[in-house]
Formats: C-alpha cells, sequence, structure tokens
C-alpha cells in the first residue's frame, strides 16, 4: 500500500508547527529532516538555535517531557538524520517521539553502528537507511541480510539536505535493483517527487513517497497529498 510522508525542514519551530498543521489530517507518518550544520551545510531545528540543548524554549520544552511535538497524538513522526554523531544525540532526539529514524551511513563500521544504535532505541523504532544517487541498491544490501535496518530511503536528488532540488531519474534504477531482491521490503522515496514522476517511482517498487515541494509549494497542502494518493 502507497504511503505519502509529507517531509519539513525548517529552521523555526513555529514554521514546523505551522506546516504539521496543514498536513496532519491527511497524512499517518510526517518526515522530519534533522540537520546539524556538520553533516551537511544545510541547518534545521533543532539545531538552527545556539548551544541547543539548553537555548531553544520548544526543544527544551520537548527534552523535559513538558510537551509534546505538535499533534503528536494524531500522527507519527519519522526523523531523517543528516547529523554527525547521532548516539551522542539520540537520547534527545527521541523525545521528539519518532516511530522511525532515517541513517545517512559515514562510519568505518556500519554494521557496529547499527548494533549500538539498536541497543539504545529498542525494538519499536524502525530505522532505515538511505541510499544516495552516488551509490549503487547492492551497497545497502548486507545491512538489510543482516537485519540492521528495516526499510531503504532511496534519494531522489543528488544534494541532500535542500528542498526544491530536481529529480534525478537514476534513483529508478535503485529501486528496480531492490525490488527485484527483495519483495516485501519498504522503499521510501526522498527528493524531487511530484506528481509528474510519481507513477514512475510506484512502478518500479516504492511504497513510501517522501514530499517536501511539491506539497508545501502547493496553494492547498492537504489536497495536494489525496492527489497523490489517488495515483495507487
Amino acid at each position: 500500500m502507497l504511503e505519502i510522508v509529507p517531509a519539513i525542514l525548517e529552521k523555526d519551530f513555529d514554521e514546523l508547527s505551522r506546516k504539521i498543521e496543514l498536513v496532519h489530517t491527511g497524512a499517518r507518518m510526517i518526515q522530519i529532516d534533522v540537520c546539524d550544520g556538520k553533516f551537511l551545510p544545510s541547518i534545521s531545528w533543532p539545531f538552527s538555535a545556539p548551544n541547543v540543548l539548553s537555548y531553544d524554549p520548544a526543544w527544551r520544552s520537548i527534552v523535559a517531557e513538558e510537551e509534546g511535538m505538535p499533534y503528536w497524538d494524531a500522527v507519527d513522526f519519522e526523523l531523517d538524520l543528516m547529523i554527525m554523531h547521532e548516539l551522542e544525540k539520540i537520547d534527545a532526539l527521541l523525545k521528539l517521539g519518532p516511530s522511525r529514524i532515517v541513517i545517512h551511513p559515514n562510519y568505518a563500521d556500519t554494521h557496529a553502528f547499527f548494533h549500538e544504535l539498536r541497543k539504545r532505541i529498542g525494538g519499536d523504532i524502525e530505522i532505515g537507511i538511505a541510499l544516495h544517487q552516488s551509490a549503487q541498491a547492492e551497497s545497502v544490501f548486507e545491512y538489510i541480510d543482516d537485519g540492521d535496518v528495516s526499510f531503504v530511503q532511496c534519494m531522489g536528488i543528488r544534494k541532500v539536505g535542500f528542498q526544491g532540488q530536481s529529480f534525478d531519474d537514476k534513483v529508478l534504477e535503485n529501486i528496480r535493483a531492490l525490488r527485484a531482491r527483495y519483495k516485501d521490503l519498504p522503499i521510501s522515496v526522498d527528493g524531487g517527487v511530484n506528481l509528474g514522476n510519481a507513477p514512475a517511482l510506484i512502478d518500479a517498487g516504492a511504497t513510501r513517497l517522501v514530499i517536501g515541494s511539491a506539497i508545501f509549494g502547493s496553494e492547498n497542502p492537504a489536497l495536494e497529498i489525496e492527489k497523490f494518493k489517488e495515483i495507487e
């Protein structure tokens, strides 16, 4: 079954909240892009505030469990972690209540990282691995086969961490290769997804479409989600 996942990349918590409000009735899952400005030049909330662990009021309230994420009782959240040193920050980030976490691997021993991450977060949160345009599908087979990850997020753009980029259809090759090997694997596509290329992504084997600009750049984001749902 096709899943439409609105993606939000914002420096300001109020704007992030506004966008969640726009789509929370039409989406079961919302992706929050988390960029620390170190893994990539892009930066987003909660790392957009100086000394974020003690400064940003919204972050401070959530970490202290005084408040939850906006509409936490209506939607689930997926964190796309484009950050350095995830294990040092994961305990605080878990306060956001994610159901899924996407990892962009950059480790000498990726297996060891995933094993430690699983120990830290428990068994209820899905872990996915991002497959960049520069990589072949075969590069993530070992992590799927060993049970390190339960889904793959194929990047449809070359420059991750920035919304509004042009779609690169090279991603179709990776989706097809993954689907040929794994019949039931959830496959997400993130970056450049729109109503024009969504049918090809679904035909190739994608089961989750992660969409930012095409939804939030429309006049009616909730209606735009319904248009994507009708493709299936």
